[in-house]
């Protein structure tokens, strides 16, 4: 809706929209102000109202605005679906966002000007919201709902989602052919983990964190261009570093033994149908760990920790328990048998004193 007569802008644009940041900018003269509200089941009209005046100033009488002279201000509405109607069954809050793309400002709560009509000047507003069939998302009322322009987008489909983090990961690892060629089965296997946990994963008043998006195949792939391929000990090695990438976005926000054993599941099966892997060859997400530390040793970079001194026993590909000599504790200069890294034979015990030489950088830094 807009007013004409110097009267302030307001526009409402419902539908799930992204880039429109938190914070304000506090340049001079036509720069934006961004006032960002989080909406919630609990969140009440009061609320709203004080986070959108404490960053306007007033003009005049009855005239409140951004506070620099030439500056507009645009409130972003997260998540405007969800409150509560209460026992009468309107939302509070909705309503006074109404009442400002309506009419162009509220009334004062309190104070010597309770009850005193303010205008909010150079203000714009945008909203975004879950599709109404989603979640904890409501549907708008029609008396709010009437004045918006409602923008609608399409979630991205696997085949793009596949090309473009593919791109992006392919790129990465151009320079080594090994990693090169699985690197596209890698990223289908992330979208099919990632429809896995938004259709069976889904949020509930006990767990309203379960939400999953396109952000998080991003993410995986994230974690894996954060590791040089020169540092990726070839096929098996970035086969491991994915799914402790999928651990890390999608399995470490699951609350119960039940969901996580569901993915677990769910990687298997997705290793199994995109990557191609034998039972034996399938990589379990438990027991993995991958950082970034820096001992000053080498460049960093994001690599596997792994105990090799224990002689590589368990199920998972060879890997046992983390390595405590890599996180700087002493008693890690043994293995479970009392024998030094050192003295072993052959190869291996070469590998083996090698990979515990990282404990005394970690005493060092430690300060000890």
């Amino acid at each position: 809706a807009e007013r004409a007569g110097g009267a302030p802008s307001l526009r409402g644009a419902g539908g799930k929209s992204e880039g429109a940041g938190a914070g304000g900018a506090r340049g001079g003269s036509g720069e934006l102000l961004a006032v960002a509200v989080h909406l919630s089941a609990r969140t009440s009209a009061a609320l709203v109202q004080a986070v959108v005046d404490a960053r306007m100033r007033k003009r005049q009488r009855g005239v409140y605005g951004p506070p620099l002279l030439g500056q507009r201000a645009l409130v972003v509405i997260e998540d405007l679906s969800t409150p509560e109607p209460d026992a009468f069954g309107a939302q509070p809050p909705l309503e006074l966002v109404r009442q400002l793309v309506e009419r162009g400002g509220w009334h004062s709560p309190g104070g010597s000007s309770a009850g005193e009509f303010r205008k909010l000047a150079d203000t714009n507003l945008v909203a975004t919201m879950q599709p109404e069939a989603a979640g904890a998302a409501r549907a708008l009322p029609p008396r709010l709902r009437r004045h918006l322009l409602t923008l609608a987008l399409e979630p991205a489909s696997a085949a793009s989602l596949a090309r473009v983090y593919g791109s992006l990961v392919g790129h990465h690892v151009r320079d080594a052919p090994e990693l090169r060629s699985i690197a596209p089965s890698l990223v289908r296997a992330t979208v099919a983990v990632f429809h896995a946990a938004r259709d069976s994963l889904l949020p509930t008043p006990s767990r309203p964190h379960y939400s999953f998006n396109a952000r998080d195949v991003g993410a995986v792939a994230l974690g894996l261009v954060s590791a040089p391929a020169a540092a990726v000990d070839g096929r098996r090695g970035f086969v491991r570093l994915w799914a402790h990438e999928c651990a890390r976005v999608f399995c470490d926000r699951l609350v119960s033994a039940e969901d996580e054993r569901w993915f677990e599941g769910a990687l298997q099966s997705a290793q199994r149908e995109h990557l191609h892997l034998a039972d034996a060859e399938v990589v379990a997400s438990t027991r993995l760990l991958f950082g970034a530390f820096d001992f000053g040793l080498m460049p960093k970079a994001r690599r596997e920790v792994a105990d090799d001194v224990g002689g590589g026993g368990g199920d998972h590909g060879g890997v046992g328990a983390p390595a405590a000599a890599e996180v700087g504790a002493p008693a890690a200069a043994h293995g479970d048998d009392g024998v030094p890294p050192d003295a072993g034979a052959g190869q291996d015990g070469g590998r083996r004193a090698s990979t515990g030489a990282a404990a005394p950088a970690a005493v060092d830094v430690s300060g000890t």
